[in-house]
């Protein structure tokens, strides 16, 4: 059991990190993680939390999770799982057929009495339809001449002439302006972070990508210190992440070199250093 918390441990001094630094990443307890180093697992709330603890704080440090798992599967204490008592599927399963049943019949008997009304409904038309038929063809003459002689030709109207209109064609909008793409400048560098600024766009949206190598990382929205942060862990070479942020976005790099950065369609990479880098993007406000 030792052994898994000296490799954390080793791995955390590697990189230069305190228990308290690790604590505000994995969000996990100061005296947790130290019983995790020191092989403690009783401190913990239960063994469910054990493997959750042990796979944030090794992407935390750097580390593969999943192969730091499959390494100490025997040491780390397994969930008791609460097994089904027998006979309850089959009890349950009896319930659903006698309730099939039931429907089945339902829906039968209201579709029958839905028939009978129709049929009824229609007999009952038809039938008043034919009696009112016949009184009328017994009150109306076969056929019926008009005399027009009466009329004289000065009382025949002569038909009135058709005005043609005119169609008028709307007047053509004028075409919006095109919007100006999307600008992103470096304007400078502080406390060791450079400082990205993005124009001409409502929304900061960037794609993180790990070209050769894997890298721990920490994402904040609103910035790393006035913000808070919405994600971290270990991106490996090939994947990539897609953020969007409403006026600031701060990355936190364990390994700058690999990693690429899109912002609003515009790539770039943030530096070529081998350790940690800060990179903060922001969104240029309209002017009052």
């Amino acid at each position: 059991m030792q052994e898994l918390g000296d490799l954390l441990r080793e791995a955390r001094s590697e990189k230069g990190m305190s228990l308290e630094e690790v604590e505000n990443l994995t969000k996990i307890r100061k005296r947790y993680l130290q019983a995790i180093e020191e092989g403690d697992y009783k401190v913990l709330p239960g063994p469910f939390y054990v493997r959750a603890f042990v796979k944030s704080y090794a992407e935390a440090v750097g580390l593969d999770s999943e192969q730091v798992l499959r390494m100490y599967r025997n040491a780390i204490p397994v969930p008791e799982t609460k097994s089904q008592p027998e006979g309850y599927p089959g009890k349950r399963r009896r319930k659903n057929i006698n309730t099939e049943k039931w429907s089945k019949v339902t829906s039968t008997f209201v579709f029958l009495c839905f028939m009978v009304v129709i049929v009824a409904v229609i007999y009952y038309y038809w039938w008043n339809h034919q009696g009112s038929r016949s009184e009328f063809d017994e009150n109306i003459p076969i056929t019926q001449s008009e005399d027009y002689s009466s009329i004289g030709d000065d009382q025949v109207k002569e038909p009135s002439p058709v005005i043609e209109q005119k169609q008028t064609t709307p007047p053509t909008p004028p075409e919006p302006e095109p919007k100006p793409e999307p600008v992103l400048a470096k304007v400078g560098t502080e406390n060791g972070t450079d400082i990205y600024v993005l124009k001409n766009a409502d929304k900061i949206f960037v794609r993180m990508e790990s070209e050769n190598a894997n890298c721990w990382y920490a994402v904040y929205d609103g910035g790393m210190k006035e913000g808070k942060q919405i994600d971290t862990g270990t991106i490996k070479a090939g994947e990539s992440k897609n953020y969007e942020f409403e006026s600031v976005g701060h990355f936190h790099l364990g390994y700058a070199k690999t990693i690429k950065l899109t912002v609003n369609g515009i790539e770039f990479k943030p530096s070529e250093y081998q350790g940690k880098f800060h990179v903060r993007i922001e969104l240029e406000q309209p002017s009052a």
